[in-house]
């Protein structure tokens, strides 16, 4: 057994500092607190993200004995990469996108991700699991082409599967990393049973059981954000299909629907954004463009090259982390420079986003074709109406 102050003196770079490890056995003298949050309207919520989380209590530790030091493979696996990736300028980065951790990413930092619209494309998400399943499942074919056995059927969704999980596991398995667990797990059994489901109700039996699992994490700001922009995506291909299709030029085709995606993104989000952070980046769109693809074809293969490299070379896997690290650079230029595009909405320009979504959602629905222009124009009219204050302060 050590004492809490031998634990510091032995381990700890730091006396004051205490470093709990997963896998450890503590033995420790707490007093607790049900987390209790200010009741303001806007803000941070403690309680609702103490609910999301499974969060039952906080509280301070007055006495601390560790009765078994036998760190879990995950954290000895993270401790050889932070002490590998220590020197390098975005080592913050590189630990978000490979374990998830985003205790060493600064306020400063998060304020320019926020500001530039990339606080999505630095931490474990829907996006980057659904990408490393997609590199799994081309490395499956490319076996199955090269062997041709039949017994091989299955391999790209085994290995999409298999390299989705893994990176879960590095992540920690935490809210965003288990929904995009789910949309692949059932997208890999419509594809076994060749199955053809259209894709709301893809979206609803995802919805379903991510509730299912965890009722509270509805309260979460990543649940909104996702299911959100999976519905926008859904909906702007929609539109794209009708409106701007292109048949005769296949690759132009490809492009434009990107780009349409990613303004529709932009828009259509704008007020899920001003409720949850009081405004947009007008940049973002164009940020992300250029983003987006960039982060999924070199930095995250990189930073998951050199995470698997740590356990057979060191040299080679300090090269891979220090091309990493030079890939988010440019990422980084971009954003610091967008940092300026951060704009304010009002709450009633927020109430007019939400009808013109509104509208065409009742698009789809109903054939409102004879009355959608004056239902337009009434709500372009509202720009010019002015709120009834110019500020307000509450007191609580």
């Amino acid at each position: 057994r050590l004492s809490i102050r031998d634990y510091q003196k032995q381990f700890s770079k730091e006396p004051e500092t205490i470093l709990f490890k997963q896998g450890q056995l503590w033995e420790m003298s707490v007093k607790l607190r049900p987390p209790i949050g200010r009741h303001n309207e806007v803000g941070y919520k403690l309680e609702d993200y103490a609910l999301a989380k499974g969060i039952h209590s906080y509280g301070k530790i007055s006495n601390a004995t560790l009765l078994e030091d036998k760190p879990s493979y995950r954290t000895q696996w993270f401790q050889k990469v932070y002490e590998n990736t220590v020197n390098e300028a975005h080592q913050s980065l590189l630990l978000a996108l490979t374990f998830g951790y985003k205790g060493e990413i600064s306020g400063s930092e998060w304020r320019v991700l926020r500001n530039s619209g990339l606080a999505h494309l630095m931490a474990i998400s829907g996006l980057h699991i659904g990408f490393v399943f997609a590199i799994g499942w081309w490395l499956g074919k490319g076996v199955r082409l090269v062997f041709s056995q039949k017994s091989q059927r299955w391999l790209p969704i085994i290995l999409g599967c298999l390299f989705a999980v893994f990176y879960a596991w590095l992540a920690g398995f935490s809210l965003p990393t288990i929904r995009a667990l789910i949309a692949c797990f059932i997208v890999s059994i419509l594809l076994i049973y060749r199955l053809r489901w259209p894709k709301h109700q893809l979206l609803l039996w995802c919805l379903f059981l991510c509730l299912l699992l965890n009722p509270f994490s509805s309260l979460s700001l990543s649940f909104w954000l996702s299911f959100s922009a999976v519905c926008v995506v859904f909906l702007s291909l929609h539109f794209y299909q009708i409106f701007v299709y292109a048949k005769d030029q296949p690759l132009f085709r490809k492009w434009q629907q990107v780009i349409f995606i990613q303004f529709a993104l932009f828009i259509l989000l704008a007020p899920i954004q001003g409720i949850f952070f009081s405004g947009v980046s007008y940049l973002s769109p164009f940020i992300n463009l250029l983003s987006v693809p960039w982060v999924s074809f070199f930095t995250v293969p990189l930073s998951l090259a050199s995470v698997i490299m740590e356990q057979f070379s060191n040299d080679i896997a300090k090269i891979g982390w220090e091309w990493a690290s030079l890939s988010i650079s440019s990422v980084w230029w971009l954003a610091k420079h967008a940092e300026q595009s951060w704009v304010v909405l009002p709450n009633h320009i927020n109430m007019l986003l939400y009808a013109v979504i509104f509208i065409l959602s009742l698009k789809l629905l109903l054939p409102i074709r004879f009355f959608i222009q004056p239902i337009i124009l009434l709500f372009i009219g509202s720009l010019f109406i002015k709120p009834e204050r110019e500020w307000q302060v509450d007191f609580l």
